[in-house]
């Protein structure tokens, strides 16, 4: 009879132990001929490690090599170099540096609807928002044919706008309500920026970095110190709220490709460029490599463009924007219409500071959703 897979595993666990036991007695280099070991601390200590990695010379407790080395030498199995730099890097040809200075050498163009100039999307964040604007007439209107969730978020959206650009706004109650939620919005949003700059302070202080530095002027300065800001925040909430165990499903997160001006790239590269554009002093640090860091410093550095012009949703055909997958698939798939819904209630949490860890973690798990590929369909099989 074969024995249950509980079964297997407790006798696997117990040989592991009896193993690990073995290696870490004080016999275990007379009876294997493992490297002598040395006594960690005081004599009553029953630690020992070993010689050192025989990479890097870091003590260790068991094994030839560190987790650090192991983990770089499989990264290196999987990566390929970048074509300027050499550089090794895991998705697309250009290394996050040199994509960018790529990106602003090559691909500056003018917003179809002013004079700035912009490297990535169709329009600038003020005349996106226009967009945005004339765009959500569109969707409101379809009411009930939307997910609950996406019809409110949608009349935040709305209300923020109205807000921004002074419009009259309606004495009804329904215009009173969307006039309060808009307040209360940018409240919470001017409060978290404000904590997001701190975190940048803090930051600069401990790593010795001047965010901003290249800036022209104080309102760049500030912009650069937010966005950096939520990135730092990011990763210290997430790190205290056991980020380790999201670690994986953030590293597949960042993989998503997407196709903008830079071409097809992955996600985290996208984010990445978007960073190094306000604060390119960010280049080569832990932090502009982090996916979850990088995602919220997006968001923050230009939600409009996450939600109009990046075209993450996958479809039959070329993918599209969140909010082109409202406006005409909404109604198709209620999974996909409750992830983009999620989405967009996750990006203005985020720029908002409210609960961080959840909405990062909201906005990533939507993204995947929308970002899986959709199943060809099959042929039809013509006449016999």
């Amino acid at each position: 009879m074969r024995p249950s897979p509980d079964n297997r595993f407790m006798t696997h666990a117990k040989r592991l132990a009896l193993v690990l036991l073995v290696a870490l007695s004080p016999f275990a280099s007379t009876a294997f001929g493992a490297p002598k070991a040395r006594a960690l601390g005081s004599s009553d200590s029953a630690l020992v490690y070993a010689d050192g990695c025989a990479s890097c010379g870091k003590k260790i407790y068991f094994g030839e090599r560190c987790l650090t080395c192991i983990a770089k030498e499989t990264k290196a199995d999987h990566s390929r170099p970048c074509e300027v730099c050499d550089k090794a890097i895991l998705f697309g040809s250009l290394c996050t540096r040199c994509t960018y200075d790529k990106a602003t050498s090559e691909l500056a163009h003018k917003c179809l609807g002013c004079e700035n100039t912009i490297y990535l999307g169709t329009t600038c964040a003020s005349c996106t928002a226009g967009r945005l604007e004339r765009s959500l007439g569109v969707l409101v209107a379809k009411g009930e044919q939307l997910t609950p969730l996406a019809k409110e978020e949608l009349d935040r959206l709305l209300a923020g706008l109205q807000e921004k650009a002074k419009n009259p706004v309606e004495l009804s109650e329904g215009g009173k309500a969307r006039a309060n939620l808009a307040a209360e919005d940018a409240k919470a949003t001017g409060l978290a920026f404000a904590k997001y700059a701190s975190a940048a302070a803090d930051y600069a202080k401990k790593s010795g970095r001047a965010i901003g530095e290249t800036a022209a002027d104080l309102e760049l300065k500030q912009r650069a110190a937010t966005i950096v800001g939520a990135a730092v925040e990011t990763a210290r909430v997430l790190e205290a709220t056991k980020r380790r165990v999201a670690t994986r499903s953030f590293q597949a997160l960042g993989k998503i490709p997407v196709h903008t001006e830079l071409g097809w790239t992955s996600l985290s590269g996208l984010a990445q460029y978007k960073l190094l554009e306000v604060a390119p002093e960010m280049a080569g640090t832990a932090l502009a490599e982090d996916p979850a860091a990088v995602l919220a410093a997006l968001v923050v550095a230009d939600h409009m463009y996450v939600m109009m012009d990046l075209n993450l949703v996958a479809t039959e055909g070329e993918p599209i924007s969140i909010m082109e997958f409202l406006a005409l698939r909404g109604t198709q798939s209620p999974t996909r219409a409750l992830a983009a819904a999620t989405a967009l209630v996750s990006i203005r949490r985020i720029r908002a500071g409210e609960e961080l860890s959840k909405s990062i973690r909201d906005l990533s798990r939507a993204i995947e959703v929308l970002a899986e590929p959709i199943p060809e369909k099959p042929a039809t099989s013509g006449a016999k």
